[in-house]
């Protein structure tokens, strides 16, 4: 099933709305391993502030503008000739290691492709850091959302086999 292509420009061109905005928080590893979550823009208050103490009070009281959400997809963070870190780096005991993402916080982003027909996704920050996105999630037995992106006005979700949805 292909993707209607002006929904797959629509969803290009509210991702280029994040070039120029900074990312101030990422939340990942314990408890939630892989998944990653990138807020960018504006700090907006929450309504009812979250209870997770692993969490900064900032991001227990504030979300983002926009932001993205890695659920089920690799994701690999590198320099223009360096890979950093990628979503299978572990610690010692198991936990996934989120320090590749870490180095993102405060930078802006500067550049964003989306490569079709998979709709992998490509942040080039500042200081020459790269985020990408790899959408594999093609298996309906143990598939889910590749990556969600939070606009102020929609939700466009990467699903099975790059599918594209919004809400």
């Amino acid at each position: 099933m292909t993707n209607d292509p002006r929904l797959v420009t629509e969803f290009e061109a509210a991702l280029r709305k994040l070039i120029g905005l900074q990312c101030w928080s990422i939340v990942g590893g314990k408890p939630s391993g892989t998944i990653a979550t990138f807020d960018f823009g504006l700090k907006i208050e929450r309504r009812y502030p979250l209870h997770y103490p692993q969490l900064s009070e900032e991001q227990r009281s504030f979300y983002g503008e926009r932001s993205l959400v890695a659920c089920f997809c690799p994701w690999r963070v590198e320099t223009l000739d360096v890979v950093l870190g990628s979503w299978t780096d572990r610690s010692d005991n198991g936990a996934p290691l989120m320090h590749p993402l870490e180095s993102l916080i405060g930078l802006t982003v500067e550049q964003v492709e989306l490569a079709r027909p998979a709709l992998d996704l490509t942040l080039t920050f500042s200081n020459d850091l790269t985020l990408r996105l790899f959408c594999d999630q093609t298996s309906e037995q143990d598939g889910g959302d590749n990556y969600i992106y939070f606009a102020p006005d929609r939700a466009y979700s990467v699903e099975l086999r790059s599918k594209l949805h919004v809400s």
